[in-house]
């Protein structure tokens, strides 16, 4: 329903994951079907112009180290958990890796998405995002910028 009131009615331009961009103009194409059937046609104008394919994610830089084991942080982590050395650390890591190695542990899940189930090879559609980071040394780059007690 945001995405409808947000993108659609109001042309606000929402940036997201790479699945937005396949959902969010699936969704874009069913709300002007749906506004041409009520006879709505400024409602498809405004609708046309919306932007569905803008992708911003998969950049993971910000982790949460709980235990032993790491996870992407969120905003609302760092936000609960942050110190003064969560921003160093986090500008640490962005000069310690480059775009590649950012984008690689998502290629389990774009692996996963682009093909229809059906086509997955079981042992790629079974590797994780940290067996990736292990095997490509990621792991020995990251460091949790914020941590759970």
């Amino acid at each position: 329903m945001d995405f409808i009131v947000l993108s659609f009615y109001y042309g606000l331009k929402c940036l997201g994951g790479f699945n937005q961009v396949n959902y969010l103009t699936l969704m874009k194409n069913a709300y002007i079907r749906m506004q041409l059937e009520r006879g709505k046609y400024r409602s498809i104008e405004v609708c046309a112009r919306a932007q569905t394919k803008e992708i911003c994610d998969g950049f993971s830089v910000a982790f949460l180290g709980y235990g032993e084991k790491m996870t992407v942080a969120t905003g609302l982590d760092l936000l609960l958990h942050g110190t003064k050395d969560t921003l160093p650390t986090i500008q640490e890591v962005c000069r310690s890796i480059n775009v590649e190695e950012a984008l690689n542990p998502l290629m389990s899940e774009i692996y996963r998405t682009s093909y229809p189930e059906q086509e997955w090879d079981p042992t790629l559609s079974g590797i994780t995002a940290e067996e990736i980071s292990c095997f490509t040394g990621l792991d020995t780059k990251i460091r949790a910028c914020v941590r759970l007690t």
